[in-house]
């Protein structure tokens, strides 16, 4: 009994270990994406779209919170709506109402404000009328606010 008891008390430690692990791995990867949006974001701001959208891209890939994924797709979608590829910016479109979920309310409001305002522009108003029509309660879960 008391080898089986001993035995317990090291599993659950190696699993505590791997766990704490585990959280810092995930902690880092987010930190590494939050960096990657933000230089993304300034390489917008200084005119540079082509170097901003391979960091957003990197985003997706560096991280599995929707949240920072969601905000790195509104990011590839304005920048493919710019440039007239409607098509990519639409899947960024679907891609940030499908990953918004995770995020708080104040910054779903600005997702779900450039999904529409990215909508309206491509000239798919049926889209952006049912999300501003449903959106409340429905977009990002599709767009769920508290």
């Amino acid at each position: 009994m008391t080898t089986s008891y001993f035995s317990n008390i090291l599993r659950l430690a190696n699993i505590s270990l791997i766990l704490l692990f585990s959280l810092n791995v995930l902690s880092a990867q987010t930190n590494n994406a939050i960096s990657l949006l933000s230089k993304a974001d300034s390489l917008v701001e200084e005119g540079k779209p082509v170097a901003a959208l391979n960091l957003y891209r990197s985003v997706g890939e560096s991280t599995l919170d929707q949240c920072i994924i969601a905000q790195a797709e509104v990011g590839k979608g304005r920048i493919q709506q710019k440039a007239g590829n409607l098509e990519r910016a639409s899947k960024a479109w679907v891609s940030v109402e499908n990953n918004c979920s995770m995020c708080p309310s104040e910054v779903r409001s600005e997702l779900v404000f450039y999904t529409v305002e990215g909508w309206i522009s491509q000239g798919e108003e049926t889209f952006a009328d049912f999300y501003i029509f449903y959106g409340k309660n429905n977009l990002c879960s599709k767009f769920r606010f508290n």
